[in-house]
C-alpha cells in the first residue's frame, strides 16, 4: 500500500499508508510553524477519504502528544497523525501514547536544498577557527539534504565525521532539544543544518565546541558559536546562584512524554544527599506566571524535570534559579565545570 504525498508551502508531507486504515476520528497535530497549511492538508487527505480534526492547541514535539485528553473527548479508536517529528524514543520518557490511541508519524520535509555556496562559506568559517575534523547535525525537516552537506564540506578540505543514529526515533545525524546522543564527541565542530536559534544554542550547549548554522530558510551560513557562549554564560549564572538554595521545588511533567520518573527519583535522591529541603510541584503546562503562583519566600530554586529547554529559552529571566537535571546535579555538588546538559 503506498503512503499518501502532499505538495505544500514548499514541504512535502509523507503520510504512511496504514492511515487509510483509520476507523475511528481522526485528528491532524500539527507543529505551530506548518499550523498554516492544514486547510490545504486537509483537502490532500479528504482526496483519499479522510476527512481529519485539526487540533489548534500547540504540540512542541513527539513528547507532546495529548493522547490522554484526544481520547477522553473523542473516545476509543482514535488516531493521531503527528506532522513533522520522529517517534519520541521510549527511553526518555514514559511513552507518548496510551491504551486505545493510535499514533501515527507523518513526514514534513523542507524542499529547498542549502546552496553550495552556504554550504561553502560554513567551511571557511570552520576553517578560519583553524578546525579540521567535524561533524553535520541536522533537523529531522531536513535530513534529505544531509549527504550533500556532508560533501561539500569534504570538497572544501574539511574532514568530516558521521553523526550516529538510532532508528525509528533518530535518523542519521538528526538531534532533537533534549537528545543529543547522536553528537560524534571526537569532532572539533559542528554544523547544524536547520533554521532558527533552538538546536543551534542546543548543540553548543551539549558539546561546548564551535557551531556553525547552514540554514535553508535564508539560505546562509553563520556562526553560531558566540551565542552558545552567552546562552551557557548564563546558565553557569543559574547554576552559581543556586548552590547555596537550601529549599527547591522539583516540578515534574505531566505530559504524556514528559514524566521521567528515573530522573525525579534521581533528583530527590541527591537532594536528600545533600541535605536539602524539596517539594514536588506537577505541571503540564509551565511558564512563568504559572510559576510565579505558586512560588513563595519558601522556594530558593526550581529544577524542571519535564523538558530541559523549558528553564533554556522559556525561564531564564526568572527572578531565582530554574535549572535542568544536570545544572541541579552541578549546583548540588557545588561545581561549575563540566557543564552538563541536558540531562
Amino acid at each position: 500500500m503506498r503512503g499518501i504525498k502532499c505538495e505544500l508551502m514548499d514541504y512535502t508531507f509523507t503520510f504512511p499508508p496504514e492511515l487509510k486504515e483509520a476507523r475511528g476520528p481522526v485528528v491532524l497535530q500539527l507543529p505551530s510553524g506548518l499550523k498554516r497549511a492544514a486547510a490545504e492538508l486537509v483537502q490532500c487527505l479528504r482526496a483519499y477519504g479522510i476527512d481529519p480534526i485539526v487540533e489548534v492547541d500547540p504540540t512542541y514535539g513527539s513528547c507532546d502528544i495529548h493522547a490522554p485528553q484526544l481520547r477522553e473527548a473523542l473516545g476509543d479508536n482514535v488516531t493521531i497523525v503527528h506532522v513533522g517529528h520522529t517517534p519520541y524514543p521510549p527511553e526518555l520518557a514514559r511513552g507518548a501514547s496510551i491504551e486505545g490511541v493510535r499514533v501515527v508519524y507523518a513526514e514534513a520535509s523542507f524542499n529547498i536544498p542549502p546552496r553550495s555556496d552556504v554550504i561553502k562559506g560554513a567551511a571557511g568559517i570552520l576553517i578560519s577557527r583553524g578546525l579540521k575534523r567535524v561533524s553535520v547535525l541536522t533537523t529531522v525537516q531536513h535530513a534529505k539534504f544531509y549527504e550533500a552537506v556532508v560533501r561539500g564540506l569534504e570538497e572544501a578540505g574539511l574532514s568530516v565525521i558521521r553523526a550516529g543514529k538510532a532508528p525509528p526515533y533518530l535518523l542519521e545525524g538528526q538531534v532533537l532539544g533534549c537528545d543529543y546522543r547522536v553528537v560524534p564527541r571526537l569532532a572539533e565542530g559542528y554544523v547544524i543544518l536547520g533554521g532558527g536559534l533552538f538546536h543551534a544554542i542546543g548543540l553548543y550547549l551539549a558539546t561546548q565546541r564551535p557551531v556553525v548554522q547552514v540554514d535553508p530558510y535564508r539560505q546562509e551560513a553563520r556562526d553560531m558559536t558566540r551565542e552558545g557562549e552567552r546562552f551557557l554564560a548564563m546558565r553557569l549564572k543559574k547554576v552559581s546562584d543556586a548552590m547555596n538554595a537550601r529549599r527547591w521545588g522539583v516540578i515534574m511533567g505531566l505530559k504524556t512524554g514528559q514524566y521521567r520518573p528515573w530522573v525525579l527519583n534521581a533528583l530527590q535522591a541527591s537532594l536528600r544527599h545533600h541535605k536539602r529541603e524539596f517539594l514536588l510541584l506537577a505541571s503540564e503546562v509551565l511558564n512563568q506566571q504559572y510559576l510565579r503562583d505558586v512560588d513563595s519566600e519558601w522556594f530558593e530554586a526550581f529544577v524542571v524535570s519535564s523538558c530541559p529547554r523549558l528553564p533554556v529559552d522559556d525561564l531564564y529571566e526568572y527572578e531565582k534559579p530554574v535549572l535542568t537535571p544536570g545544572e541541579a546535579f552541578m549546583a548540588l555538588q557545588g561545581r561549575l565545570e563540566p557543564y552538563m546538559f541536558p540531562w
